[in-house]
């Protein structure tokens, strides 16, 4: 029996010699495809998901537009709600002139000094009591 299961071990390595680079071949081609289809899985799945992400995104700019204009048009119907309200109190403002004719009754005159100017009396008294002030002011009096 040991030289048939030599002759059979022989056989078989032999023919698994032949057949071991088509094994290894068949395998490497086996896990390229694998690896092939798993990545065009993962691209669908990606840009499918890109798409609804872009979509989403696309919505919510559409929605903040929406709003903004919605917005802008309030700001403009307050505004000219505004200018006509105003425009509206203007055409019903009227200017009324009254002129009051009355007799004086009783006249005050004030005697005013524009520019320091004085009368002449006011510098005749000026000058008579210049000096009494100025002893006044140094401490000394003058008799």
């Amino acid at each position: 029996m040991s030289i048939v299961s030599d002759v059979a071990g022989a056989a078989v390595s032999t023919a698994g010699r032949s057949l071991l680079p088509w094994f290894i071949l068949a395998a490497v081609l086996a896990l390229g495809s694998a690896g092939a289809a798993g990545m065009y899985g993962g691209y669908e799945i990606a840009t499918a998901r890109h798409a609804k992400e872009r979509e989403a995104l696309q919505q919510a700019q559409l929605d903040a537009l929406k709003a903004k204009n919605e917005a802008l048009a309030q700001a403009n119907k307050r505004g000219d709600d505004a200018a006509i309200n105003f425009l509206a109190a203007l055409r019903d403002m009227r200017v009324v002139n009254t002129t009051i004719n009355k007799e004086v009754e009783r006249e005050v005159e004030k005697l005013v000094y524009t520019d320091c100017n004085l009368p002449d009396s006011g510098v005749d008294l000026l000058q008579k009591h210049v000096d009494e002030v100025n002893m006044r002011l140094l401490g000394g009096s003058k008799k």
